[in-house]
C-alpha cells in the first residue's frame, strides 16, 4: 500500500467491519449499520475499480470515439 488512497480505504474498511461489529455486539438496528456497509462497498469497489490509474485510457477512448463520429458522418 504505497499510496494515501490505498491506506485510506484499507482504514475505511478496518472502520466498517469494527462499526458493524460494534452494532451487532450492542444489538443496535440494521439502520445504525447501514453507513459502515456503505463505507465498506464502497472501499471494495474503489479497490476493484482504480478510476484514478485510467484517466489517460479514457482521454485515449474519447479520442477514438471523436474520430470514429467523424469517420462516420463522412
Amino acid at each position: 500500500m504505497e499510496r494515501w488512497d490505498q491506506r485510506g480505504l484499507a482504514v475505511a474498511c478496518l472502520v466498517a467491519v469494527c462499526g458493524s461489529v460494534t452494532a451487532a455486539l450492542f444489538g443496535l438496528s440494521a439502520a445504525w449499520q447501514m453507513p459502515f456497509l456503505f463505507t465498506a462497498v464502497y472501499a471494495i469497489l474503489r479497490s476493484l475499480v482504480p478510476l484514478t490509474e485510467s484517466r489517460q485510457e479514457l482521454a485515449d477512448l474519447r479520442a477514438e470515439v471523436a474520430s470514429l463520429r467523424r469517420d462516420s458522418t463522412r
